[in-house]
């Protein structure tokens, strides 16, 4: 496994990055066309399904805003779609029991 703590927000092109990038391709045994970028989203990819707020991934990857991170990454929160809708049915047929 490879660990990055002294980086926070590098792109690729900065600092020589995807050179340095090269070596480590090699030491893990991926793919020569590997980016930073792919990187990122692997890392956001990953917090989205350990269940990680979107807000606190916004603020990791750097995004200046909510709206950035969900119109990437909303389509990895498909299960919170269907428990909004749950949540709705369930009110709604409490309200109709109330009302009977």
């Amino acid at each position: 496994m490879l660990a990055c703590t002294d980086i926070a927000y590098v792109h690729e092109g900065e600092l020589g990055i995807s050179e340095d990038l090269g070596g480590a391709r090699e030491v893990a045994h991926l793919d020569p066309k590997l980016r930073i970028h792919d990187l990122r989203h692997t890392a956001a990819s990953i917090l989205i399904a350990q269940g990680a707020h979107p807000k606190v991934i916004q603020e990791h990857l750097g995004h200046s805003s909510i709206v950035i991170t969900m119109d990437r990454y909303g389509h990895l929160y498909p299960e919170d779609r269907s428990k909004v809708t749950d949540a709705l049915d369930a009110a709604f047929t409490a309200a109709r029991k109330a009302t009977a």
